[in-house]
């Protein structure tokens, strides 16, 4: 939390309403000695600064220009917006090539090995979760198609016209069939499944499609989206964190990359795209019973394969054993549980399928990397499910 001091902070918030003011409101606290003023980030709302420079600014630095007239006000400045890939001011950001990690790791585990992305080439986030995705993918053995689109607004705006939607429809109805779709916010993966409804192309079933930052946007898509949740909160603590420390005459990290909170799984990724049928119906048993007393054999009598056979085959295809499987979905959902503050430590190992606490957090540490508990500390910043990600401005 904010160090209290005597004297007043004049902190300007040059950025829109979205759930990182929640972040910065909770690293100051409810007797912050800091004062804002919250002002939409355009030329001309820099400006007016240029003259009363204040104590500090948390900026969305969308635009050249614009960052080139915060970087001239001479007050400690923090950005936090990958739009731009270097503005030469400190910034806190959702690490993007984690999220496009992420996002392949969705598609992998469901067996797909067809991929594609939709982004804007002007935005260097865009580019980090396209990077991301295909580095991935590519470990994975795969390539992965791109539809680089040529415009930075929403799809819902004028400059979505039926010359874009034509072109984007022309090359979804070239994808093979299933592929996995990747876009880099939900806005444009909701345009993907809105052209695929319009053009007869079935989601999931032919069409996985994933987008991000876990928008309403993904409420009205049909079918729903699923979406990589962006850490707006988590953002808005560091970027208030950096810059007390900046307006303390500290230095602060130059750039501050939070992963993402986790992929919120709706109808469309719903699918597994796996050839064998037996290999599809063991996996999907194991996610539907993840939480039950289930080991290998049951897995294997529910396929009606023999252990040895089903695990050869398993293995081929998905890449690990049953046993691995088994213990990464319920990693998964204990991590997913971890979130939820309110659900005790036990109950979660209880719901994820661990026999105990202390056995969830041997397999639970060998796995992340570190404890349940230090787990679901580091991810204290409560997340909204409606949580807002890069604005597109």
């Amino acid at each position: 939390m904010a160090r209290r001091r005597n004297t007043i902070r004049r902190v300007v918030l040059l950025t829109v309403p979205s759930a990182v003011l929640n972040g910065i409101s909770r690293y100051v606290g409810p007797d912050s000695h800091w004062t804002f003023e919250l002002c939409h980030p355009t030329t001309k709302s820099v400006r007016q600064f240029s003259t009363e420079p204040p104590d500090g600014i948390i900026a969305y630095l969308h635009d050249d220009r614009i960052a080139a007239a915060v970087g001239r006000i001479g007050c400690p400045v923090v950005n936090h917006s990958g739009v731009l890939a270097n503005t030469g001011l400190p910034r806190v950001v959702c690490d993007s090539v984690v999220a496009g990690h992420m996002a392949a790791d969705h598609f992998l585990e469901r067996g797909f090995t067809d991929f594609a992305f939709v982004g804007d080439d002007k935005r260097a986030f865009d580019a980090e979760r396209a990077a991301g995705f295909s580095e991935r993918v590519a470990e994975g053995g795969h390539s992965c198609a791109r539809y680089p689109l040529h415009m930075t607004v929403l799809p819902t705006s004028r400059e979505r016209s039926a010359k874009t939607d034509r072109e984007l429809t022309r090359w979804l109805t070239g994808l093979p069939h299933p592929t996995a779709v990747f876009a880099a916010n939900d806005w444009l993966a909701w345009w993907v499944t809105e052209l695929a409804r319009v053009s007869g192309i079935r989601v999931p079933e032919e069409l996985a499609v994933l987008g991000m930052d876990n928008t309403v946007v993904c409420r009205i898509s049909r079918p729903p989206l699923s979406s990589i949740r962006y850490p707006s909160e988590r953002v808005g603590y560091e970027a208030a964190r950096a810059l007390d420390r900046m307006m303390s005459g500290r230095r602060a990290p130059a750039d501050v990359r939070i992963p993402p909170d986790g992929i919120v799984t709706r109808q469309s990724t719903d699918i597994l795209a796996i050839d064998d049928p037996t290999v599809a119906m063991a996996v999907r048993y194991i996610r539907d019973h993840y939480a039950e007393n289930i080991g290998v054999d049951d897995v294997a009598r529910t396929a009606c394969m023999n252990r040895r056979t089903m695990e050869k085959r398993f293995r081929a295809i998905i890449g690990r054993s049953p046993a691995a499987e088994i213990r990464r979905v319920r990693i998964a959902a204990a991590k997913e549980l971890l979130l939820q503050h309110e659900v005790p430590i036990e109950e979660v190992a209880r719901r994820s399928g661990f026999s105990s606490r202390r056995w969830m957090s041997t397999v639970f540490s060998a796995a992340a990397g570190t404890t349940p508990g230090r787990f679901r500390k580091e991810h204290s910043v409560a997340r909204q499910s409606g949580s807002e990600g890069e604005p597109v401005l």
